[in-house]
C-alpha cells in the first residue's frame, strides 16, 4: 500500500509551495487536485502521473466529498506516491481533516504538508496585514458559507482583531449587515480581494457599510477574501519609485510639488551644472560692457542663479541694470528671475525656445539682446532672431554632467524614469550604454527640447508636462501613476502564467 500526502498548494502562486510539497509533486503517481491549487504545478508531475481534478467551487461541484475520499483510498492502494494537493493550507476550511478521518479508517499511511493559507496570504499581497501591534493583536478565519443564523455575530465584534471571511462573496450583504447589527461601527474599514494572486485580482476598499453595494458594483468574481477591521485600511504594497534625473535644485522642486506622494521619487541621477571658464569670462565681459543691452534673456533659473552669484563674487553694481529689461523661458525662470532684480518683463506663452524666440523678435527688434544659457542649449531662439536680423549675444555660461546616484542593477526596480532637460537625458543615456544598464522604462519629461532628446534616442515619452513646471509635471505623474496601479490591479500582479493543456483535457 503506497502513503497519501495532503498537501496544501498555497494561495495561488505557484511559487508559494514550500519546498517538501514540490518534491513530493515531483515524486508523485497520481495526483488529485481541487480547483485553487495553481494549475501550473501540475506542470512539475512526472510524465507517467495520473492526474485527477475534484475540483470544488460554490454552485459547481465536480465532486462530491465521499467521492474525494474514495479515490484517495483507492489511489494509495494502487499507487506508491499520492498527493492530495489543495490550495491554502489542507485544514484551513479544505476538509483535509474529513479526508483524513476518511484514510484512517481505510487504515491508509498519510503525512500532512502544510500550506501558507489565503486568510494570510492574500490580504498581504494585497497590502494588508492581518495584524499590527497598534491596530490589530490578533486575527479571526470565519467561514463565508454561513447560514442565516450559524454565525454570532456580536461575539466576532467582542473579539477586536481583524476578521477574515473565506468563501463568503455570495454571503458578503450578510456579513455586513450582520457585523453593524452586532454593534461594529458602519464606517469600519473593510477589504475585499477578488482572485487573489490569479491575473485578475482585484482589490476593493470601503467602509463596511459600503462594501457590499460597491462588491457588487465592481462585479468583484469568487474566490474571495474579505477583511474586516482597521488593518483593511492599510496598504502595505511596495510601489516602485519614480526614477528622478535631474539637478539637486529639480528634484527638491518636484519633491514640493508631489507633496504627499513625495517618497515615491528617488534621485537617480544627479546633473551637474558648472560654470566653464570661457563661459565666467563671457558673462564678465558682457557685465563690464552692460549698458549695450537693452534685454537680457534666461533660459533657465541656473543660469539667473549662477549669474547673481558671478555678479556679486564681482561686485557688480545693480544700479547698472536700471535700463534693462528681461525675459524669461518659463514662469520658474521667471520666478527666479523676479527674487534677483525685482522684475520680469517678458514670459512667453509657450514655454519652448521657439516661443521665446517669437516674442524677443517682436518685442526687442531694434535693441540689443543679451541670452545667457547652458552650452548644451537648444539652437531655436537664435535661428529665429538670426533670421529676423535681431542683434543679440550669446554667453554660454555652463555644462552639465551626470552623477549616477543609484547601483546598475537599481535601475530595474524603478516604475518610470523622469527626466528634467535634455542634457540630462542624454546624460543617463550614455551612461547606460557605457555601463550596460538597461532602461525599458517608461518616460516622462518636462518639456519638448527633452522630448526631443529622448526621441533622437528611441525613446517616446509616456507624456511630456505642459506648461513645462515641477507642479505640472509632479500633476501628471500623480495621475499617470494612479492610471498604471489601476491598471495592474485590474491585471493582478501574480498568478498562473500556465495551463495543463492537454493533459488535463484527457482526464
Amino acid at each position: 500500500m503506497g502513503k497519501v500526502y495532503l498537501v496544501g498548494a498555497g494561495p495561488g502562486d505557484p511559487e508559494l509551495i514550500t519546498v517538501k510539497g514540490l518534491r513530493l509533486l515531483r515524486q508523485a503517481d497520481l495526483i488529485v487536485y481541487d480547483s485553487l491549487a495553481p494549475a501550473a504545478l501540475l506542470k512539475e508531475a512526472p510524465p507517467a502521473c495520473e492526474l485527477r481534478h475534484v475540483g470544488k467551487r460554490a454552485g459547481a461541484h465536480s465532486a462530491a466529498q465521499d467521492e474525494i475520499n474514495r479515490i484517495l483510498v483507492a489511489g494509495a492502494r494502487r499507487y506508491e506516491t499520492v498527493v492530495r494537493l489543495k490550495g491554502g493550507d489542507p485544514f484551513v476550511f479544505g476538509r483535509g481533516g474529513e479526508e483524513v478521518l476518511a484514510l484512517q479508517d481505510a487504515g491508509v499511511p498519510y503525512e500532512l504538508v502544510p500550506g501558507v493559507t489565503s486568510a494570510v496570504a492574500v490580504p498581504e499581497n494585497a497590502g494588508i496585514p492581518v495584524t499590527h501591534r497598534k491596530m490589530a493583536r490578533s486575527f479571526h478565519v470565519i467561514t463565508g458559507h454561513i447560514a442565516e443564523d450559524e454565525l454570532d455575530y456580536q461575539s466576532c465584534v467582542k473579539q477586536e482583531g481583524t476578521l477574515v471571511f473565506l468563501m463568503g462573496l455570495s454571503a458578503l450583504p450578510r456579513i455586513a449587515d450582520g457585523l453593524q447589527a452586532g454593534g461594529m461601527d458602519g464606517g469600519t474599514p473593510a477589504a475585499v480581494v477578488s482572485q487573489g494572486f490569479s491575473p485578475r485580482q482585484r482589490v476593493l476598499r470601503a467602509p463596511l457599510s459600503e462594501i457590499a453595494r460597491r462588491a457588487v458594483e465592481a462585479k468583484l468574481e469568487a474566490p474571495a477574501v474579505i477583511v474586516v477591521g482597521s488593518a483593511a485600511a492599510l496598504e502595505f504594497r511596495y510601489h516602485p519609485p519614480f526614477g528622478v534625473v535631474g539637478s539637486d535644485s529639480f528634484y527638491a522642486r518636484l519633491q514640493k510639488a508631489m507633496g504627499k506622494e513625495a517618497g515615491k521619487l528617488q534621485h537617480v541621477m544627479r546633473i551637474r551644472l558648472n560654470v566653464t571658464d570661457e563661459g565666467r569670462r563671457q558673462l564678465c565681459d558682457a557685465f563690464s560692457r552692460i549698458e549695450e543691452f537693452g534685454w537680457v534673456v534666461f533660459t533657465s533659473r541656473n543660469a539667473v542663479a549662477m549669474c547673481e552669484r558671478i555678479a556679486e563674487e564681482n561686485h557688480f553694481k545693480m544700479s547698472r541694470l536700471d535700463h534693462v529689461r528681461f525675459a524669461a523661458i518659463g514662469p520658474g525662470t521667471a520666478e527666479r528671475l523676479q527674487s534677483a532684480v525685482g522684475h520680469v518683463d517678458l514670459v512667453p506663452e509657450s514655454y519652448t525656445s521657439e516661443a521665446l524666440g517669437e516674442a524677443l523678435v517682436q518685442k526687442a527688434s531694434v535693441e540689443k539682446i543679451l541670452a545667457v544659457r547652458a552650452e548644451s542649449g537648444r539652437s531655436e531662439m537664435f535661428e529665429i532672431m538670426d533670421r529676423a536680423g535681431t542683434d543679440y549675444e550669446k554667453v554660454l555660461l555652463y555644462q552639465s554632467d551626470g552623477e549616477l546616484l543609484v547601483p546598475a542593477e537599481e535601475f530595474g526596480d524603478m516604475k518610470v524614469l523622469v527626466f528634467a532637460s535634455a542634457s540630462g537625458a542624454n546624460a543617463l543615456l550614455d551612461a547606460a550604454a557605457q555601463s550596460d544598464i538597461a532602461l525599458d522604462l517608461p518616460a516622462v519629461c518636462i518639456g519638448e527640447a527633452t522630448a526631443e532628446a529622448l526621441q533622437q534616442r528611441g525613446c517616446e515619452p509616456e507624456f511630456t508636462a505642459r506648461p513645462h513646471t515641477a507642479e505640472e509635471l509632479a500633476r501628471r505623474l500623480k495621475e499617470w501613476g494612479a492610471a498604471e496601479d489601476q491598471r495592474q490591479e485590474d491585471s493582478g500582479t501574480a498568478g498562473i502564467k500556465e495551463t495543463i493543456g492537454n493533459r488535463e483535457r484527457e482526464i
